[in-house]
């Protein structure tokens, strides 16, 4: 697990296309990232032309988008190793 900052992530993501604003999180969700972090690390894989794909963790990624987070934990996985 390590940190990355957020805006990286989201230039380095493709193959999502529901707006990340149309997405519904839980309150609760949201205020208990406010006050604690983001503790589960948001899941991607990375593509051969180094771009992700998220593959676990949309709704604390968008939770950390409205709380406009700098970093995330995140964890990236190569894509050949996720086969």
């Amino acid at each position: 697990m390590k940190e990355a900052k957020l805006g990286e992530i989201l230039e380095r993501m493709t193959d999502f296309e529901i707006p990340f604003e149309e997405i519904s999180v839980k309150e609760s969700l949201i205020e208990d990232i406010r006050e604690k972090g983001i503790k589960v690390p948001i899941e991607f894989l990375c593509k051969g032309d180094g771009h992700l794909k998220i593959k676990h963790g949309v709704h604390r990624l968008v939770a950390a988008i409205r709380l406009q987070l700098n970093t995330i934990p995140v964890v990236i996985i190569n894509e050949k190793e996720g086969d």
